[in-house]
């Protein structure tokens, strides 16, 4: 399976990164705030980002539209 992420804002203006199905609907990342944040992270545990947002898991749905 692709692993489709998007960095976004909020309504309340703070940044999240989603985890993206095929119809643009997701769930937010939890842990990090930015695409960066996840980068660095995956980096760091030598780790595909795909290990990494397991391990993070998943909070609320968003869409992304």
């Amino acid at each position: 399976m692709t692993l489709r992420l998007v960095q976004f804002r909020t309504k309340d203006g703070a940044r999240a990164v989603a985890a993206l199905d095929k119809s643009a609907a997701g769930q937010v990342v939890q842990g990090v705030s930015t695409s960066y944040e996840l980068a660095r992270q995956a980096i760091a545990q030598k780790a595909s980002l795909q290990t990494v947002v397991d391990r993070l898991g998943l909070g609320e749905e968003v869409d992304i539209r």
